[in-house]
């Protein structure tokens, strides 16, 4: 199953890659893509999850099971689309709508008000991580 993953669950399976997320982001029946800014977001972040002593090799297998992808992949139709819905909700988030709107497939993410922003918009393409 193809899925797009956001930065909060990378960040929180670099915290504890053994946690349910780690063992669903090392599952084999997942095959994972996120925009390719997450890399730069995830450094930017990386205090947050160094702090909790998460071996450099244990990030580097995280991020070699995603495929991280070039926002100049994304046609610009999707590209508008995706802002057109993400503007009130929240902007930062387009990326990861124009990708499952390219890969045609769901976002999982742990971000309660993307997911819910979408379905009160009648858009059902986000699964938090209880329904993994």
């Amino acid at each position: 199953m193809k899925l797009v993953i956001d930065t909060n669950i990378i960040i929180s399976a670099y915290i504890n890659p053994a946690s349910k997320i780690g063992k669903i982001i090392f599952s084999e029946k997942y095959h994972l893509y996120a925009p390719e800014f997450c890399l730069s977001e995830l450094k930017r972040h990386s205090k947050k999850y160094e702090t909790y002593g998460t071996s450099k090799n244990a990030i580097r297998s995280i991020n070699k099971r995603i495929t991280f992808v070039d926002a100049n992949m994304i046609p610009l139709e999707l590209a508008k689309k995706a802002y057109t819905i993400m503007k009130d909700i929240d902007e930062n988030d387009t990326p990861f709508l124009e990708l499952s709107y390219y890969l045609n497939c769901k976002i999982w993410t742990g971000d309660r008000n993307f997911h819910n922003g979408l379905i009160k918009r009648g858009i059902k393409r986000t699964l938090l991580t209880k329904l993994l």
